[in-house]
């Protein structure tokens, strides 16, 4: 039986870029993948973290980005709060709390750390900071000034939404489907975190707007996680799950954000392929209209239009 739903139905695959090392191995999974999938286009999530670490190669990091930033794709902007990239925005390093545990110490890599913090537990003017001096660093290198964004693991709480309204962005990605991320990060504060800041994101939740007192934003949910945490088989069951909500709703256009991190490409983006391959299976078998959008704006404005 074929699927009800007759609307546009957008996919969009985003890169978290987590400025920890560029992984040669990580960058050629996403070169084959990108030859073997001309038709789907990236959201890039970049982090000027790799250009502040101690031990950069500003040249060679360049370089390797721009294997896998092709045109057509979304140059958006991650943070995690590096203590090299805190410094270089004139901000005083936190280190704390850790969001793998209270009493956990912060990891060091390669003479940086802090990673771990929650980008949240800085005031609004420390963010604006930060981004302004990532969007500074990146755009020295080429990259295009962001507008689109995601907060290190999700983390996007009421001083980091502010600080996205001052600095002129359009876009927040950071809500997240902590469903999935609970096998593996069981009884740590940062599914406590999530939980406070995500309560109602599950697996169909849609882009909506975030109002605070000086401004508003568009926040689109990673409903379908990170192929770090989301099995071949969990995606095509939440694409099923989309599709049935699509039609239930009667939507014109819908929307699922799925992805992988730079760092772990070699070992997770096989998956989330296979992932992708199953669900064009299911559109084929159901004639469903399956599009591959760079960024969500492309949802965004089909809802506004028919508003």
């Amino acid at each position: 039986m074929k699927s009800a739903y007759r609307g546009k139905f957008y996919i969009v695959v985003s890169v978290d870029w987590e400025g920890r090392n560029i992984e040669a191995d990580g960058i050629e999974h996403m070169v084959e993948f990108r030859k073997k999938n001309p038709h789907i286009p990236l959201q890039h999530f970049l982090n000027a973290a790799y250009y502040t670490r101690p031990d950069s190669d500003p040249q060679a990091v360049t370089l390797e980005t721009r294997r896998v930033v092709l045109p057509g794709d979304v140059e958006g902007l991650h943070i995690h709060p590096w203590r090299r990239l805190v410094e270089a925005s004139g901000v005083a390093v936190r280190n704390g709390p850790n969001i793998r545990g209270l009493e956990e110490p912060l990891r060091e890599v390669d003479g940086d750390w802090a990673h771990e913090v929650p980008l949240h537990h800085y005031a609004t003017s420390e963010i604006v900071r930060l981004i302004n001096r990532s969007r500074e660093i990146l755009s020295a290198e080429g990259f295009c000034p962001a507008t689109e964004f995601r907060s290190g693991a999700w983390l996007s709480g009421v001083s980091v939404t502010q600080a996205l309204i001052e600095t002129g962005f359009v876009l927040d990605c950071s809500a997240a489907n902590r469903r999935f991320l609970a096998p593996r990060w069981d009884n740590s504060p940062l599914l406590d975190m999530l939980m406070e800041l995500w309560p109602e994101v599950g697996d169909t939740t849609q882009p909506y707007v975030q109002t605070l007192a000086d401004g508003k934003i568009w926040q689109a949910p990673n409903n379908a996680c990170l192929a770090d945490y989301t099995s071949a088989e969990q995606l095509e069951e939440v694409f099923e799950r989309n599709l049935g909500a699509a039609a239930a709703n009667k939507a014109p256009a819908w929307f699922m954000s799925t992805g992988f991190h730079q760092e772990t490409a070699a070992l997770y983006l096989d998956g989330l392929t296979d992932g992708l391959q199953r669900c064009q299976k299911i559109a084929d078998k159901n004639d469903i209209d399956l599009l591959y959008a760079a960024s969500p704006q492309s949802y965004l404005s089909m809802l506004q239009g028919a508003a």
